[in-house]
């Protein structure tokens, strides 16, 4: 399955990586991520949450969560 990221991503990670990494010339695309890169991640693909009403709540409850890990006030 292909990856798909941003062109100043994928530069941001070649940098990064660049010492670890091989060219690979069968790549596809110009914002498929190149195959070295992808095989140091553990990739998962999340699909938007369709409910915004559930969205707004997972929000809240992990901000609460959050600060009250932090001891910081809201």
């Amino acid at each position: 399955m292909p990856v798909w990221v941003s062109p100043e991503i994928q530069d941001t990670l070649v940098s990064v990586l660049s010492e670890k990494l091989t060219a690979n010339a069968r790549d596809r695309g110009v914002h498929e991520m190149s195959s070295a890169v992808a095989r140091r991640f553990n990739l998962e693909t999340a699909h938007p949450i369709q409910d915004s009403a559930l969205e707004v709540e997972l929000v809240i409850r992990e901000c609460q969560r959050l600060l009250k890990n932090a001891a910081a006030p809201a």
